[in-house]
């Protein structure tokens, strides 16, 4: 997600269903409670602490 690629695309490196790739990205929005890929990219490279 960091490197900007699309839902499609990362179903295709990891060889699983876009529909999984969805979930994820879903069960990862609701954990960190965003609604967007820059949010949680934002969140996730911040500094540990």
């Amino acid at each position: 997600m960091a490197e900007g690629l699309s839902n499609a695309q990362i179903a295709d490196v990891l060889t699983i269903e876009v529909s999984t790739v969805k979930k994820h990205v879903n069960n990862l929005f609701r954990k960190l409670n965003v609604s967007s890929r820059e949010a949680a990219i934002r969140i996730t490279q911040q500094p540990a602490g």
